[in-house]
């Protein structure tokens, strides 16, 4: 019989079919016949919550004979052998007619989708039918509702994600991200329509790529509006990525924990199923259960806190927060802690909060203080008004760089946001200053706008690593900023690129991997000083006309770097031809050494690329091969 499915708005979801866990898969698919969690699920902190039992127990043992049980173990191994060649190519091949396919373009990459090198195998033996490292274009998310509920003493988190989106096209399956994540159940519905679940098909996992292909028994049709509801398990990591724990101890020696995140760039698959790529941006709603004891923060405010019951004699508590903006995966943050904080407004009424641990709390005035005339500042000079209705920094006692500009809840290492006046040195000040203000100006670039894929890194930390200290500059005029960005970001950029192991500021990357090797000296200090030598020959003017255009032509979206060079050059009148020029800088790598000398009345002009550790030219006097300029420059003229 039909039945009415309304999106579900809490965790209180109705009762879906049993699933089996298979042990040997690493995000732990479920097949049917195992039973679910109840709900609510589990929270707590108390030390009591956790039982220890004996994994093992003694038995009785048989024995065999040395040669024996050396034949046996060479026939099981060439029987597992023989498997593997006959799983990997004689396996059940999809059933779907689009099983395979592969992405024709991919936005902000030049078309490649970069493919496996092998056949991808499921952890269920069959071959994995998305044979590409990026996700498909045609299935675009709208909506996510995530349910969390960590346990800050056993670890445990149990989870699940509501996830509204589109087909561009008719489709029996689609692709999401996952890392380290049971999927417990799913279901799959039409969003607007009182039918019943949807009859999935298959649900394949390929650990290697971290994805999850989903197939259903029917198309997924065309501009239709679904709706994808994942039951996850996972655990609190302790690896400064993902969704993880972290510590510090009170002024009377007690150890306490906090759970908090950090998805750039790629781990909020790690903490729920996802679409996890720049491009897919959605809106967000949170739902986070905790204890009494404890707060809980996400990207927009709370709407409310009901009741969640009880766990080993702890009362429990749900905060629902507000819906955010249109944004990126890597930019959702949500934080459980029993942190103070202190609060200010800017000039519009945004609230700026800082949140530390309840015995430092007196050290982040400063950061405060500077955050709200920096955003000010920010507005003023974009033209466009920061769009949350609030912007909070959280000190995390482990964190592994130095801030992240989450929207609306950036995290900071300790040292990059406390300032105690009586002991903190003054490079240790400015550094505070400094990285408030690079994360704040992420908040437009990099948050509103944000680069189509990874390749165009450099669009978010170029812009970041130039406005710090073109904003620090106007709030603290004393310091004479601008004079250090020469020091500090230009000679930098310069001394990594003289080495013939650089890489141009746009680059072309596939996977995890790949991505996390960019977030280096080129994408931040060269990126900004080519910001920099930009502003001087275009203008203060024209820039910043050109970024308000920018800025608002592509709000709530994504940009590659040809946008920014057509909005800059329309700006400048079409009298300089900002993309020819400025590609020179960021297609390909190092910088050109330009030699002159005089005999008599003649002078002699030479260019060479300018290289720190080789000699140019090989002992036969002829320059040595490089790589191959993209515009067909020749480097020694």
């Amino acid at each position: 019989m039909p039945h009415s499915v309304d999106r579900p708005e809490s965790i209180q979801l109705e009762q879906l079919d049993k699933y089996h866990h298979h042990n040997n898969s690493p995000n732990g698919v479920m097949t049917a016949q195992d039973s679910l969690w109840p709900v609510p699920m589990f929270c707590g902190d108390s030390q009591t919550g956790i039982h220890k039992r004996s994994v093992y127990e003694h038995n009785g043992v048989a024995v065999c004979s040395q040669k024996r049980a050396l034949f046996i173990a060479t026939i099981v191994m060439g029987i597992l052998f023989t498997m593997s060649l006959i799983i990997a190519y004689a396996g059940p091949q999809a059933e779907c007619p689009c099983a395979g396919e592969r992405p024709s373009s991919l936005d902000g990459d030049d078309g490649e989708s970069g493919s496996y090198n092998i056949i991808p195998v499921a952890t269920n033996g069959e071959i994995f039918p998305w044979n590409s490292k990026r996700l498909p274009t045609f299935a675009k998310p709208s909506r996510y509702h995530i349910n969390m509920h960590p346990n800050l003493t056993t670890l445990d988190v149990k989870g699940q994600v509501t996830i509204d989106f589109q087909v561009e096209k008719d489709t029996y399956f689609v692709i999401l991200n996952s890392k380290n994540l049971t999927i417990v159940d799913k279901m799959v519905v039409m969003t607007d329509r009182k039918t019943p679940r949807l009859q999935v098909s298959r649900l394949l996992e390929y650990p290697a790529g971290q994805q999850l292909y989903l197939e259903m028994k029917e198309k997924f049709r065309r501009k239709t509006n679904y709706t994808l509801i994942m039951r996850f398990t996972s655990r609190l990591s302790r690896e400064l990525e993902g969704f993880y724990l972290s510590s510090y101890t009170s002024s009377d020696g007690e150890k306490r924990y906090l759970a908090t995140t950090h998805f750039e760039p790629t781990y909020a698959r790690t903490a729920f199923p996802c679409f996890d790529e720049p491009q897919f941006k959605a809106r967000f709603k949170m739902s986070i259960i905790r204890d009494r004891f404890h707060i809980s923060l996400f990207n927009m405010p709370i709407l409310n806190t009901e009741d969640a019951g009880f766990y080993m004699g702890t009362g429990l508590l749900r905060d629902d927060f507000h819906e955010s903006v249109e944004m990126s995966t890597y930019l959702v943050a949500f934080v459980v802690c029993d942190y103070k904080n202190i609060r200010n407004e800017t000039s519009r009424g945004v609230s700026v909060s800082v949140y530390a641990p309840p015995e430092l709390i007196s050290q982040a005035q400063f950061a405060l203080n500077t955050a709200v005339k920096m955003m000010d500042h920010y507005e003023e000079f974009f033209g466009v008004d920061y769009p949350l209705p609030k912007q909070d920094l959280i000190a995390i006692p482990d964190f592994g760089v130095g801030a992240m500009e989450n929207w609306g809840l950036i995290t900071y290492r300790e040292t990059s946001i406390l300032y105690d006046p009586n002991e903190t040195s003054s490079a240790a000040h400015q550094w505070v200053a400094v990285v408030v203000a690079h994360e704040l100006a992420h908040q437009w670039f990099g948050n509103l706008v944000t680069m189509r894929w990874w390749n165009d890194l450099w669009l978010n930390e170029g812009f970041a690593s130039f406005l710090e200290y073109f904003g620090v500059d106007h709030v603290m005029p004393g310091w004479n900023m601008m004079e250090q960005f020469v020091l500090d970001k230009i000679q930098p950029g310069l001394n990594l690129d003289a080495l013939s192991s650089s890489h141009p500021i746009s680059v072309s990357v596939h996977d995890p991997t790949e991505i996390e090797a960019i977030f280096d000296t080129i994408s931040y200090s060269k990126g900004a000083s080519i910001l920099y030598m930009l502003e001087k020959f275009l203008g203060q003017e024209t820039l910043r006309s050109g970024l308000n255009d920018y800025l608002n032509i592509h709000k709530y979206s994504n940009a590659d770097t040809k946008d920014l060079w057509t909005v800059l050059s329309k700006h400048a009148n079409h009298s300089i031809q900002v993309k020819a020029i400025m590609d020179t800088w960021t297609r390909q790598m190092g910088f050109p050494l330009i030699s002159i000398s005089r005999d008599g009345g003649t002078i002699t002009a030479n260019q060479s690329r300018f290289l720190l550790t080789s000699d140019p030219f090989n002992e036969n006097n002829t320059a040595l091969e490089l790589p191959k300029s993209v515009f067909n420059y020749k480097w020694y003229v």
